[in-house]
């Protein structure tokens, strides 16, 4: 008995024809990339790579993005969409802007492998603008002024994508934290008295340091609303 590759040959049909055609779109290709990007880093998303993956020619992606750099915005533009996407509803401007840096900072952290690159996007994208808007009618529902609104926006997306984007790390098992802290443990505690007796508490984790930082920020833009009332 012949093998469905043996029987395709001799019926003069080329093996190649036997493979499932893929239906290709933009968010096929954009997934796909994603999935590259995240299993070996950016350096690996290549369109002959990007093919192997969709199981098509190379060429075919160029048919929905002229270059790799549309298709890189494009991939940032779905990452932002899953932030707007899994926001939840909340009662007041806190729990608003809470819930936006929380969402950001868990798909920086999915995504190490794009952190960087989603951090300084280089365009304005559609999902940037929606996030915005949410962001934004958040600080003037706590009543600041327009010029302090947009400038704790920007204050609290450069804290949460800096910081994400830096302490997101692809390779295992990630920053040495406790071999950090030893260090410091074992410092000359004469010359070094401070950092040998905050040793135990010194490089919390990142997530740690995220929350906390979040907090300060947001009872900063609350003192801020009170002295604008």
């Amino acid at each position: 008995m012949s093998t469905p590759l043996e029987a395709a040959t001799i019926a003069g049909v080329s093996p190649r024809t036997t493979r499932k055609a893929v239906r290709l779109d933009a968010d096929t290709i954009v997934a796909a990339a994603v999935r590259v990007i995240d299993d070996g880093g950016l350096d690996q998303l290549t369109m002959r790579r990007l093919g192997a993956e969709l199981g098509v020619d190379p060429t075919a992606v160029y048919r929905h993005f002229r270059d790799k750099d549309a298709l890189l915005l494009a991939i940032c533009d779905r990452l932002l969409g899953s932030m707007f996407d899994e926001l939840e509803p909340q009662d007041d401007w806190r729990g608003t802007l809470r819930d936006l840096s929380e969402k950001a900072w868990a798909t920086y952290q999915r995504h190490p492998h794009l952190a960087d690159l989603l951090s300084r996007s280089p365009e304005v994208l559609e999902q940037h603008e929606r996030l915005t808007e949410i962001g934004l009618g958040a600080l003037r529902s706590a009543g600041l002024t327009d010029r302090d609104a947009a400038m704790c926006y920007h204050l609290l997306v450069s804290y949460t994508s800096g910081l994400a984007s830096t302490s997101a790390d692809p390779s295992p098992p990630g920053p040495p934290f406790a071999g950090w802290r030893r260090s410091y443990a074992l410092l000359p505690e004469d010359e070094f008295p401070n950092c040998v007796q905050l040793a135990p508490v010194l490089f919390p984790e990142p997530a740690d340091q995220f929350r906390f930082g979040l907090e300060f920020i947001l009872d900063g833009i609350a003192r801020l609303a009170q002295t604008a009332a």
